[in-house]
């Protein structure tokens, strides 16, 4: 139980600090502008998975849905960044090869703010 907790405490810490300008992320401030909420989102038609090829130290990716411009975020759940990248086409699969043994996520976000997760183990 302890690590869906990690995992999504991990992701609103990494949302927050990507949060450049109030409507990546879909802020909605009340009317009386003394508090405002984050909300996150996630990709409407988009599906994410993934799989660790351990011999050839391989992330291999399956994501479906149409191809928007998206950044790739690898981070670990303590909330460190990876790797960021920003493409427009999809990629397959990612080299993991600098990986450190341990638990890492895979995160999709969008123009919107909107995101796509999936954990997985480097062995």
């Amino acid at each position: 139980m302890r690590n869906p907790f990690c995992i999504w405490a991990c992701l609103v810490i990494i949302l927050s600090s990507f949060n450049a300008s109030a409507s990546n992320i879909g802020n909605e401030e009340t009317t009386s502008k003394k508090s405002a909420k984050s909300t996150i989102t996630f990709i409407p038609g988009k599906s994410l998975n993934v799989q660790v090829i351990d011999d050839k130290d391989l992330l291999l990716i399956d994501l479906e849905g149409e191809t928007t411009e998206l950044d790739w975020i690898i981070f670990q759940p303590k909330g460190e960044v990876i790797s960021r990248i920003s493409t427009s086409s999809k990629i397959d699969e990612i080299k993991i090869s600098n990986l450190d043994k341990g638990d890492y996520v895979l995160m999709l976000k969008d123009k919107e703010g909107r995101v796509l997760y999936s954990a997985f183990k480097k062995a």
